[in-house]
């Protein structure tokens, strides 16, 4: 339900009216209050405008909104070392959805990473995959290791898909050092003392490797702890393998020695796949990784339901069997049963009947307004649904209440008796309630149904 205020850190969920939609995948979304701000912002767009594209190694210009109206146009820019495949580099915004979506492909040019050199380690550059054609790498060797013409710095550049020769670092007197203590390896720059944020960069001795992926690894002083750790490791040892929708045994130490297993759980909707859970490190590598897929009688996402929000609940791709969703009805509609929510479930692929959202009035017994009614409670009314209610003032009051586009129209307090009488004759004059008996001169027919409102008798014949 909606809130003048919500405290730090509290989630909510919405969904858009139809014609629109979040500014993330799927047809609801989560915001969380940080800080007196919503992260990220709700927000609702037209649904044929487009959301940001996902396209690994490329840029292109952002919006301040985070959004593409329909037939706008980006243009990407693919990383160095990558090109646009097939040239084709531009796209558009259709019917809320990209044209197609641009693919940066490593450049013939370009070069892998660069060679690893004994006693030496590349500074001012973190570890990538792909280098752009002429980039430059700069090393640095170990302390107590210099390169001819004794300058402890050389470069490497990627030419036509190959690095140039590296250095060759060779040993002279090995100064004393402090901390970061790493065991098995060394680091650049060294010094006694490090200031805060102060990034450095190591590598590992023959026989041992980083607890990161690559063969050299960064890690920055962070009041006063280095993060991530450096560690050198034996490289039959593994280090933690990237299994999406899995969890598993993690170690303290981030790492797992040679001859351990790990076995899977798969998250809920996921099964192994060929019930494959377990594998094993094995001279530095794992015997294979794992992969979670999708269980046959798991459910996508929950339908989509007009005027209604999904609950308690961030949006996923895959639900695991016999989960229970809940939805919200937007304020002013409400389900079957007087109430505001309804759970789903997943039943062997399919959600079941999901709720319908009608319009409908409230009266409360604590609104002002409604202080001339008597109101047991809360009561709700369907769209044009009309019903009576006794007044305050007196016992012989009543009024008529209507629902109409969400909001009641009311008729004023006065009688509004409906008596069966058989009479053959009335007197013209005002009306008192109970109605006394010298008003019935004669029991005859016909039937008169006598309605008293305002002081004036309306009489229809039956």
């Amino acid at each position: 339900m909606e809130q003048e205020t919500y405290s730090d850190e509290t989630p909510l969920t919405y969904t858009c009216n139809d014609g629109r939609k979040p500014t993330v995948k799927g047809w609801w979304a989560t915001s969380t209050c940080q800080h007196g701000t919503w992260s990220p912002e709700p927000q609702c767009i037209d649904e044929k405008a487009c959301i940001a594209p996902d396209i690994p190694n490329a840029k292109y210009r952002e919006t301040q909104s985070g959004w593409y109206k329909a037939g706008e146009k980006i243009r990407i820019t693919c990383n160095g070392g990558y090109d646009p495949k097939d040239n084709n580099a531009t796209t558009t915004c259709i019917n809320g959805i990209w044209s197609f979506v641009p693919v940066c492909e490593k450049n013939i040019e370009a070069c892998g990473k660069p060679p690893q050199i004994p006693h030496a380690v590349i500074i001012h550059q973190g570890y990538q995959d792909v280098f752009a054609a002429d980039t430059r790498v700069q090393y640095e060797c170990e302390d107590g290791y210099t390169v001819e013409g004794e300058d402890a710095t050389k470069s490497v550049y990627c030419i036509a898909g190959n690095w140039t020769e590296g250095p060759v670092c060779t040993q002279h007197a090995t100064p004393s050092c402090s901390a970061p203590r790493l065991d098995g390896g060394f680091f650049s720059p060294k010094q006694e003392t490090y200031s805060d944020e102060t990034r450095l960069t190591y590598t590992c001795n023959d026989g041992r490797k980083p607890t990161v992926k690559g063969w050299w690894a960064t890690s920055t002083c962070q009041h006063g702890t280095w993060s991530p750790e450096p560690q050198c490791i034996d490289e039959k040892a593994c280090i933690a393998p990237d299994i999406p929708n899995a969890k598993y045994r993690e170690t303290q130490s981030g790492w797992y020695k040679a001859g351990e297993k790990i076995r899977i759980t798969c998250n809920g909707g996921y099964d192994p796949k060929d019930n494959n859970a377990t594998t094993t490190c094995i001279n530095g590598i794992w015997s294979f990784v794992p992969v979670c897929e999708k269980s046959i009688e798991a459910c996508g996402e929950p339908p989509q339901i007009p005027h209604a929000v999904i609950i308690h609940q961030g949006y996923q791709d895959v639900f695991a069997a016999d989960t229970g969703v809940q939805y919200e009805c937007e304020d002013g509609y409400t389900v079957e049963g007087e109430d505001t929510t309804k759970s789903v479930y997943c039943i062997a692929g399919n959600w079941t009947e999901g709720p319908v959202c009608t319009v409908f009035c409230i009266l409360d017994p604590a609104d002002p307004q409604r202080q001339s009614l008597t109101l047991s409670g809360v009561t709700y009314m369907k769209e044009g649904e009309v019903k009576f209610f006794n007044c305050n003032s007196s016992p012989y009051l009543r009024l008529r209440v209507k629902c109409i586009n969400r909001e009641t129209v009311s008729s004023p307090c006065c009688y509004y008796h409906s008596i069966d009488y058989k009479v053959s004759a009335l007197v013209e004059s005002p009306l008192k309630s109970p109605m006394p008996s010298s008003f019935i001169r004669d029991i005859r027919t016909p039937l008169l149904q006598i309605q008293e409102c305002s002081m004036n008798v309306k009489m229809d014949i039956l």
